[in-house]
Parts: C-alpha cells; structure tokens; sequence
C-alpha cells in the first residue's frame, strides 16, 4: 500500500477559525467557488436575506439577491472586478426572500492557491440600508433647501469651495471663477473692515454658529442683502471641516423697505401725526407736532387726546368717526402747550395687529385752510 499525503493540518486551522468567526458575526459572508457558485453562507447570511444555507448552496448570488433597482453598471463592475481576480468593495441594492429590498456594503476578496490560481471568494456584506436612507433623506432635503435658498460651502479657511446654481445666477459668477475665492472677497470694502465681519469668521471657526442679515457684493460690484445663516461643519475627529451658508436675498425687500421709511419721514415732514389707543390715550406724536405744539415726547404719553382740545370744542368720538367715510376729514382746534389755538382737518386710521386684534389709531392732521380763510 502505497500512501501519499500533504499535512493540510495549518489549513484546517484556519478554516476552522474562519468558520468560528462567520458564525459568530452579525454580518453575512459567503464563500463562493470560482465559477461564482454559493459553496458556504453564515447565519448572518441567513438573517439578513431571509435565504437558509440549504436553499442557496450551489447557485449564482446575482439569481437571488439581484432585482429590478439593482443598478446594473454597479453589477458590472462586479463581475469585472471578480474576473480581474482583485478585492474590492462596492455598496449595492439587493432583495430579500420576501422581495423586500436592502442595502449592502461589500468587501470581496479572492482565495488563490499555491499556484496563484483564484479558487473562490470570501465576501462578506454589512447591512447599511439605515445609512443609505439617512443620506438619501439628507440629500433631498439639501435639494429642497437648495431650490430655495443661496447655498456656498467654504473650506475651514474661508474658501469657496462648491456654490448652487441659485448663489451663481444672483451674484453673476461662473462656478469656475468663484472657486478659490475667499469670503472676504465677496463682501463691500466698507462691510470687510468692520471688525464684525472677521470677528464673525473667528466665531464661525471655533464652531459658533451664525444668523442674521449680512451683505455681499456681485461680480460686477452691486450691493446685495442676504439673510441666513453659517453653519460650522465638522469631522469625526471634532476638527472644522467646512463651513455651510443657507441664505435669501433680501435686497429687494431691503429697497422696499429703505423707500418705505423714505415715504413715512418725507410724510412726518409734511404732516401732524398722533397714535393714540381706542379710549384716546396718546401714544406718541412725530417730531413735527412735538415741535410746534411745544411738548416733549413723555410729555404726550400723559395725555389724553381730550385734553388738548380748547374748551367749548367739540370733539368728534373717535368710533363714530372711524365708522363714517370722510375724504375731507374733520374739524378738530387743538391747543398747543402755550395755550395757542390751531385749526385742523384731521383723518383717523386704525392700525390692526397680526392677530386681528385693533394696535392703536392714528390721527393725521392738516391744516384746516377753510377755517383760515373764514378766520
């Protein structure tokens, strides 16, 4: 009898370790041979597919865990990579027994024999649906935000790394000459040497976050109002990795806003005004009753609207007066602090809050020219 042998005990070892490993892992891993015939699967396996090892011993793992969503170019870079014999790994959609589907994270590496020859593969898959949604539902709401706000990344020195389509259009800048940028570039002369805005930067990169209005400046040089904020990103090792900005323009609203209060002081210029609530206590006056009726300011939130009307005056209530349409107003003498009468047509407006609740009322005066005339 003749006997011939190899000692395989090293390689039992091993195998019985690997085999101890797979089984007492909670991720899956299998064993192919190298036609890609499923040779061994792990609990694991079994676990994350809902497949026992019975039912899958000896078929190809695309059969199974391939389905509609798979993507198929990922498909063929795995089957290239097999081919080419190299590890890797890859992240991949696949489907349960129950056609429910999952997401892997993959690592394939090939087992060659003494000859270098690939004899199978050892893969093992790691579950990572949860990630892939918590990615994907970050990644739709950036979009959401990114249809509606002005979006700029900049790198932890200040830097434009990466701007959306919106940021672009607004400011006049081809995303290849905004890259590289530094914040400070974008923002007016008179705006980069106040100490605010680099004080602001400073607190942004020891991980303060930052809101409120602030300006930047176009290509062409244009003043821009924005309202946002900066957000402090940072890594696994709590280092700074990028800074985030989520803005609006505001300059319209700004202009509006700036015309608006020109409209209102070239009014106080041109008229009388009185606040006052709905029993007529006086609020306050603009700085043109103030000063040629004589009162200071604390003065007239003292005083009842009654009390600067001369005696033997009457003086319309102020709901009959609000329920009565008058373009032309009513007659109304009121007294100045020295005593001295003057003669008015006066407009009574109310002012109504947020929650539909009456904030104060406001009396506009003109000079009564009729009463003049007469006088």
């Amino acid at each position: 009898i003749l006997m011939l042998g190899t000692d395989i005990t090293e390689k039992k070892l091993v195998l019985e370790k690997l085999s101890l490993v797979a089984n007492n892992t909670d991720n899956s891993v299998m064993i192919t041979n190298k036609y890609g015939r499923i040779e061994y699967v792990n609990d694991g396996f079994a676990n994350l597919t809902g497949y026992s090892a019975q039912e899958v011993i000896d078929r190809n793992p695309d059969s199974m865990l391939h389905g509609p969503k798979t993507d198929a170019h990922t498909v063929k870079r795995i089957h290239q990579q097999l081919k080419e014999g190299v590890p890797f790994n890859e992240e991949v959609l696949n489907y349960k027994k129950n056609k429910e589907s999952f997401w892997v994270s993959l690592v394939v590496n090939p087992i060659r024999n003494e000859s270098g020859e690939v004899e199978r593969y050892v893969s093992i898959q790691t579950d990572i649906t949860k990630m892939k949604e918590t990615a994907l539902d970050y990644t739709h709401k950036l979009e959401a935000i990114s249809k509606s706000n002005a979006v700029v990344e900049f790198d932890r020195l200040g830097f434009v790394a990466n701007a959306n389509p919106m940021y672009l259009e607004i400011t006049g800048y081809q995303e290849e000459e905004l890259l590289g940028k530094s914040y400070f570039d974008l923002v007016p002369l008179d705006e980069l040497e106040k100490p605010q805005t680099r004080l602001m930067w400073e607190n942004l990169k020891s991980g303060t976050f930052f809101s409120g209005e602030f300006r930047q400046k176009s290509r062409q040089g244009q003043e821009l109002w924005l309202n946002g904020t900066f957000n402090p990103i940072f890594d696994l090792d709590n280092n700074l990795h990028k800074i985030m900005m989520f803005a609006q323009f505001t300059t319209r609203e700004k202009e509006t806003q700036q015309e608006l209060m020109g409209t209102i002081q070239a009014l106080n210029n041109a008229v009388l005004t009185i606040e006052m609530d709905a029993e007529g206590n006086l609020k306050k006056a603009n700085e043109r009753f103030l000063k040629l009726f004589g009162y200071k300011r604390l003065e007239m939130s003292r005083k009842k609207l009654s009390d600067l009307v001369p005696e033997g005056s009457t003086l319309p209530e102020i709901n009959e007066v609000l329920q009565t349409a008058s373009s032309d107003g009513f007659p109304i003498s009121l007294l100045t602090k020295t005593g001295e009468t003057h003669h008015y047509r006066g407009s009574f407006t109310q002012v109504w809050g947020l929650e539909g609740k009456l904030s104060k009322i406001v009396l506009v005066l003109l000079e009564d020219t009729l009463k003049k005339v007469t006088l």
